[in-house]
């Protein structure tokens, strides 16, 4: 039964303010890849891996992997690809979650860094990435004019841990000295840096300063470790707004958040890039090391225009949902060019997911506010449940509503969630309805319990299994989205009997056959017709019994089948005759034997007869044997 949970009218929350600008019109998009699975929407090249999917076993289990750019030796390039590509004309919002440690240092310490990028995508997304060293994949290499930086490329933003991606490259060679900005050597060490575009020779736009500046904090984990630091100790992600300007190039802004639920703390912004944007973007990453190393890894990657009124849920697509554990669904409603009133949301929940607790708006900025009002909840006839709800939404805010669950049993292998935002009176210049509504699919984690025949096989996937155990089987699913199935397999313990040798009996004497197998739930068939463990037989042939026994509900049986041959061996008729019976002693006499069957049929030729003789005198005294 669904809890009937109802906001207090009106509601107060908070939401996030934006930078607001005008953008000209034209299609939207929403990309999401977590980089968690063993596969994703990056093509990967030199030493960047899914860590998911790398090796065997993997470095990370599938659900909680990323792709890491380079591992902690020196010398290493790995770059990707995102496989999508967007036009330019609404700029793009990029984020990401970074972590960059070690577990040992090289000759000169944890460097280089690695970058994201934009590039012109018109002839496809074959490219060729910057150098290594300071170039962080981007840029051009500083050891002389032969070795360019990636090809097409338009704007590179650097996770510099080392500093020399904030370096300048001189005239038309690649001689580097410290940018005049910051001075000194190594002066965008811990940094987060801006360079454009390589018509214009890469050049330094602007860098965060040490530390991300004034958040005084470093962009790498600073503690050698052999593990990766977990978010509670160690949280990086990064927003980066790219929007037009009135030049034709883009307004960059950059944003660090260095917990979860903390606030976007602005780094850089805005900076102007003048030379025109192209009309189709690529995006990738791309990661090095030198004389210094460290892994640098990346995942749960959000490309989406800025703005706008839209719905979506950026946190859960691919990732596999444990229907042993509590759930939380979060649903993102954004506006983003003016004031929203009285906008209707609804949302739609899966059949058989109980709300635990009441839903909960939150944003992360105290600096608007929004007021969310008359809370329902509906369960509709095929058991989904709808919350509707009204929002008063300020210029670029944003809204998460989340709902807390746990699925009751029976659902299948995934569920899915919408949601759909009604505009407000047209007034309201909504400038891509398309991405008012959205419904997705999201796999759960399955756990099956089987019971199989000793002897017998059951195929999981790529795993043939013939033994009682715990297994764990990774599919994609349409979406390409992990699907995990948890098998707890119990082998049934083999039906072990024997009916013993071939019997022989004396003709007409009855025998008995038996087996000692006596278990619960377990039925016996012989081909006489005989349903009990034990028969008598009397006659000659072959005695075939079958064991059967129950696997819990009943609904399996294990089998087994032995066969016993019966003969029959007719009885002796004794007799003999004596040529003399008296005499006086002595007395000789000659016995003859006339034995015979009971069936008249004499010899036995597959017989043994043996004979034993005995006299006894007239008082009934054994005399001779």
């Amino acid at each position: 039964m669904h809890k009937n949970y109802r906001f207090p009218i009106p509601q107060t929350i908070i939401c996030i303010c934006l930078l607001v600008i005008n953008i000209t019109v034209s299609a939207q998009f929403y990309y999401n890849e977590p980089c968690t699975g063993a596969t994703g929407q990056f093509i990967l090249h030199g030493n960047a891996v899914y860590t998911a999917g790398s090796g065997s076993p993997s470095i990370d289990p599938v659900g909680d992997g990323w792709i890491r750019l380079t591992t902690n030796q020196e010398s290493q390039k790995g770059w990707v690809v995102f496989d999508h590509t967007f036009p330019s004309t609404m700029g793009v919002t990029i984020e990401f979650d970074f972590k960059v440690w070690t577990p040992n240092e090289c000759a000169f310490g944890i460097a280089d860094g690695f970058s994201v990028f934009l590039f012109d995508a018109a002839s496809g997304l074959d490219i060729q990435p910057g150098q290594s060293g300071g170039a962080l994949g981007y840029g051009p290499n500083c050891q002389g004019c032969s070795n360019p930086g990636l090809s097409n490329g338009y704007l590179g933003v650097g996770i510099d841990e080392y500093g020399n991606f904030s370096s300048t490259w001189n005239g038309s060679c690649c001689n580097w000295t410290p940018t005049p900005s910051t001075g000194g050597i190594n002066p965008g060490s811990n940094q987060i840096a801006i360079r454009g575009p390589a018509a214009t020779g890469y050049q330094w736009i602007a860098g965060s300063g040490q530390n991300l500046g004034t958040l005084n904090a470093p962009i790498l984990y600073t503690t050698l470790t052999p593990n990766r630091p977990a978010d509670n100790v160690y949280y990086r992600r990064v927003r980066i707004d790219i929007l037009p300007n009135t030049t034709g190039g883009m307004e960059v802004y950059a944003y660090v958040r260095l917990q979860p639920t903390a606030s976007w703390e602005p780094i850089i912004g805005p900076v102007q890039v003048t030379y025109p944007a192209p009309e189709l973007f690529g995006m990738g990453f791309a990661g090095v090391t030198g004389g210094g190393c460290a892994r640098h890894e990346v995942r749960n990657l959000i490309a989406r225009t800025p703005g706008d009124l839209y719905v979506y849920m950026p946190e859960m697509p691919c990732v596999s949902v444990d229907p042993m554990e509590n759930t939380t669904i979060p649903i993102h409603i954004v506006n983003g060019f003016g004031p929203a009133d009285s906008l209707k949301v609804c949302d739609t929940l899966p059949a058989g997911f109980n709300l635990i607790e009441p839903p909960v708006a939150t944003t992360n900025n105290p600096n608007c506010v929004t007021t969310l009002y008359d809370f329902t909840q509906t369960v509709l006839p095929d058991g989904r449940l709808l919350c509707c709800y009204w929002l008063d939404m300020s210029i670029n805010g944003e809204v998460v509503m989340t709902y807390t669950g746990h699925f009751e049993g029976g659902i299948g292998g995934s569920f899915t969630v919408g949601s759909t935002i009604t505009p407000p009176p047209s007034s309201f210049a909504d400038i891509d309805p398309d991405d008012n509504s959205f419904t997705t699919t999201i796999p759960l984690i399955q756990y099956d319990t089987l019971t199989i025949c000793h002897g017998s096989t059951y195929q999981l996937g790529s795993q043939t299994l013939t033994a009682s155990g715990s297994y764990v089987e990774v599919y994609q699913d349409v979406n390409g989205c992990d699907s995990i199935i948890h098998l707890a397999l119990t082998v049934h313990e083999d039906v072990n009997f024997d009916l013993g040798a071939d019997v022989v009996l004396c003709s007409g004497d009855p025998g008995y056959l038996s087996t000692d197998y006596r278990r619960p739930l377990t039925s016996y068939y012989w081909n006489t017709g005989a349903t009990t463990p034990e028969i008598m037989v009397i006659s000659e042939g072959i005695y075939t019994l079958t064991v059967s026994t129950w696997i819990e509900d009943s609904t399996i049986l294990c089998h087994k089948t032995d066969t016993v041959r019966v003969t029959s061996t007719p009885y002796p008729v004794a007799d003999f005759i004596a040529d003399v019976t008296e005499g006086c002693t002595p007395l000789s006499v000659q016995m003859h034997n006339l034995t015979d069957f009971d069936n008249h049929v004499h010899p036995y030729t597959d017989i043994e007869v043996s004979y034993s003789w005995e006299v006894y005198d007239e008082d009934g005294r054994l005399q001779f044997v």
